[in-house]
């Protein structure tokens, strides 16, 4: 069974990762997207804020149990995007001001 986008002449080519990586920068998928990251950063700051906010406000503790949840929630995602950060794979060297 074949793989689409790959003929049987370039099958012999080169490793299937090395055809698949190719295509995957051909379509653009492997750019970086500052705005996005950049977004994302704000949005998950701006959770994390306000779950730190409910959890002083709170005094259910079942309450503060959900805030918890949320909070591992938002935490995970920035820790996610720290490691991005730390591989150089949310900016170009010339929007990054940090070497």
């Amino acid at each position: 069974m074949g793989h689409p986008g790959i003929t049987p002449h370039s099958r012999h080519t080169g490793s299937e990762y090395s055809r698949l990586k190719k295509l995957i920068a051909e379509a653009g998928l492997l750019q970086k997207q500052p705005r996005f990251y950049v977004l994302l950063i704000g949005v998950n700051a701006a959770l994390l804020m306000l779950c730190f906010i409910g959890f002083g406000a709170l005094r259910n503790p079942w309450l503060q149990a959900l805030d918890t949840v949320a909070l591992a929630i938002v935490s995970a995602q920035l820790g996610f995007q720290l490691h991005d950060a730390g591989h150089h794979q949310m900016f170009s060297r010339r929007t990054c001001c940090w070497e």
